[in-house]
């Protein structure tokens, strides 16, 4: 896994953010948070506990699941003492023909990239409007890497396990191109809240920053 501190500053709240497949820590930099330091963790082709020392030292951690970074949060961070834990468009179980993508249409996405070499498309259908912007930090890890990620979250994320982290909130878009919003709503329930988003729901990082100040 690859962490990365956008912000360390001994501030008593961590801001842990658990991001998606193949994203740069460059997606959330721009949500700052009074007060907080901020680590992300990224790069899901070996999974391992989070390290202690990136956490003990603080008295509250939120933590912010994206896409699968829901999923990769529920295998790395059961030790931590999470004080709220909010989901954005992901479900801890992202390959499931009822709350993620359908495996087959994981396979058939699978294979579309091993074909064209290139997650361009992908990444427009995911990142929106907010594409350009990042498209240079998207492509800063080699595209087999990324690719190589995709294959390991496909099949780990379809082995049948219980979720066991206290997930208090869930933004779900409901113009998400890549995990359904429909299949989202039918795990979180009234946990969720929709809003016309698409899967990168952090375009505007003071709307991001609002939902989480309100668990602080």
């Amino acid at each position: 896994m690859q962490y990365d501190w956008l912000t360390r500053e001994g501030h008593d709240t961590l801001l842990l953010w658990m991001l998606g497949w193949g994203a740069p820590s460059e997606v959330v930099a721009s949500i700052r948070i009074p007060d907080c330091d901020r680590l992300c963790v990224g790069d899901y082709r070996r999974l391992e506990a989070l390290p202690e020392t990136s956490y003990l030292a603080y008295r509250r951690i939120i933590l912010c699941g994206w896409s699968f970074g829901v999923w990769a949060a529920e295998q790395v961070c059961r030790e931590v003492p999470i004080t709220a834990a909010l989901a954005f468009n992901g479900t801890p179980f992202p390959v499931d023909e009822r709350y993620g993508i359908s495996p087959r249409v994981m396979q058939l996405t699978l294979a579309g990239l091993r074909r064209t070499q290139s997650d361009e498309s992908f990444n427009r259908r995911t990142y929106a409007e907010a594409y350009p912007a990042l498209r240079e930090a998207l492509a800063i890890r080699p595209f087999a890497e990324r690719l190589d990620e995709l294959e390991v979250l496909s099949a780990r994320a379809s082995q049948p396990y219980v979720p066991q982290l206290p997930w208090n909130f869930a933004l779900v878009g409901t113009e998400d191109r890549i995990f359904p919003a429909a299949h989202q709503q039918a795990y979180w329930g009234d946990r969720a809240r929709c809003e016309a988003l698409p899967h990168y729901p952090f375009a505007d990082p003071t709307y991001a920053q609002s939902l989480i100040e309100k668990f602080l």
